[in-house]
């Protein structure tokens, strides 16, 4: 899941008496430069207006606090880190071809991406196990009490002891190019074996056995939910409303996963292609067209950060709903007109009420006696 701030010009020789220089240079060209700044700036301004969205709403909202909310603001919280820690980062590093932020903020940026990263999917197993639970087995999750502050604190903790075991091998280096020390920032692994290992062991880890968790658990859900009656129900209607409510549920969070699979997955294959044929970046020639395809995968990788929101907004009625009313209380003038709209339901409703009473009263009164 690593995400690689570094272009791996580290064979760049040392200059001896009458220095080394290069005629391709180390940035990309310009029209490239710009094509990168306008992607990854609108990547991470939809991630971060989006997922601040998703934040607010579902923690000010009414109509679907459920066990799902606390999971969907844990996706949301990571995915804010993503655009936060990682995308501003990210492109510059491309363009300039070696990093310059500096050795401290190699280490964190590193960190938090993989914390980010980590955090998501394991978020995803959790919502994919406890939607298993709630329909195979619906009476055992009603008596029992769902500790999802608990899986959260568990996953924040699994994610940062991975982070910083991964962490150790970062590091930061000094290269001279063109009569100029420029620095990278890389993994640096023992041994080639060792980096072939580990890479193929973090990925099947971090990527291919929780797709293969939440394929087995939405199978189930889905031929549950679309083959049998769920139990406990005797009223038919009823029966069929909360069967289509959970399917509709279902086909959001399989979306979720689904593309969050799809735009992580050419990442996993470019660095896989790259631990194996490392010569690919150490050739100055091929630099460019490498980093190009390096951005390429980062960017769609990166781009599952603000497709969430968008899914919410398509497929849950109920977050829209919760959407328009948050736009509602922060626009100028708003509070003053729902403070006005909820007196006058209020009023209206114990109107209704009223009448209601007086009207049994009267069918009372009117009715004969025995």
């Amino acid at each position: 899941m690593y995400v690689d701030n570094s272009t791996k010009n580290d064979s760049l020789p040392m200059p001896n008496e009458t220095a080394w220089y290069y005629d391709i240079p180390l940035e990309l060209p310009m029209s490239q430069q710009i094509i990168l700044v306008s992607a990854f700036t609108l990547n991470m301004v939809l991630s971060i207006v989006g997922n601040s969205a998703v934040v607010c709403v579902l923690m000010s909202g009414h109509s679907n606090r459920t066990e799902l909310t606390s999971y969907l603001i844990n996706l949301a919280i990571a995915d804010l880190t993503m655009a936060v820690f990682c995308m501003p980062f990210t492109f510059p590093t491309i363009m300039l071809g070696h990093w310059i932020f500096g050795a401290a903020m190699c280490h964190i940026v590193i960190f938090l991406q993989h914390v980010s990263v980590v955090v998501s999917i394991c978020t995803l197993i959790a919502v994919g196990i406890d939607r298993y639970i709630a329909v195979i087995y619906p009476l055992r999750s009603r008596v029992t009490t769902n500790p999802t502050k608990i899986v959260i604190f568990v996953i924040w903790i699994i994610a940062i002891t991975l982070s910083v075991f991964q962490v150790i091998f970062v590091e930061v280096t000094d290269n001279y190019y063109n009569g100029e020390v420029v620095y990278f920032c890389s993994e640096w692994y023992p041994s080639d074996r060792f980096a072939h290992v580990w890479e193929i062991v973090f990925q099947v880890l971090t990527y291919f056995v929780p797709l293969c968790i939440l394929m087995f658990t939405y199978t189930r859900v889905a031929l549950r939910l679309w083959g049998h009656s769920i139990p406990g129900n005797t009223d038919a209607s009823r029966d069929a409303d909360h069967a289509k409510a959970k399917r509709k549920i279902i086909k959001m969070l399989v979306v979720i996963v689904m593309l969050f699979a799809i735009c992580w997955l050419p990442n996993h294959i470019f660095k896989l292609v790259v631990i194996y044929n490392v010569q690919l970046y150490y050739e100055i020639e091929s630099q460019d067209r490498m980093r190009i395809i390096n951005a390429c995968v980062l960017w769609l990788a990166m781009s599952n950060s603000f497709v969430n929101p968008i899914i919410y907004g398509f497929l849950s009625e109920n977050f829209r709903v919760d959407l328009k009313a948050f736009i509602r209380r922060c626009l100028p003038g708003q509070r003053h007109f729902l403070s006005i709209s909820k007196s006058t339901t209020t009023a209206a409703t114990q109107m209704k009420r009223m009448s209601f009473s007086q009207s049994r009263s009267q069918k009372s009164t009117n009715s004969p006696t025995n």
